[in-house]
């Protein structure tokens, strides 16, 4: 079973992985436009999943995203759901 993931492993990732401002993702209620996510970013976040975590996101996926911490939910559950015997 997968170890669900902290708002802590997100903020690393969008620095490392999307090279955003460290500086502006401070808390998970902060909306994906307040820490500089735009639409080039989703689309790198969305390769960066299936490499990293094993998961695909949709644009479905990216369209119900508002928050941080909706991005470490949506994560969690697909990570929860990738786990689970077919």
């Amino acid at each position: 079973m997968s170890t669900l993931i902290t708002f802590d492993e997100i903020r690393h990732l969008l620095v490392e992985e999307l090279g955003l401002d460290p500086a502006r993702i401070r808390d998970a209620s902060q909306t994906l436009a307040d820490v500089g996510l735009d639409s080039l970013s989703l689309a790198t976040l969305m390769a960066v999943t299936l490499e990293r975590y094993g998961f695909e996101l949709g644009i479905e996926d990216i369209d119900a995203l508002n928050t941080l911490r909706d991005v470490v939910d949506l994560f969690n559950t697909r990570l929860v759901e990738k786990d689970l015997p077919i």
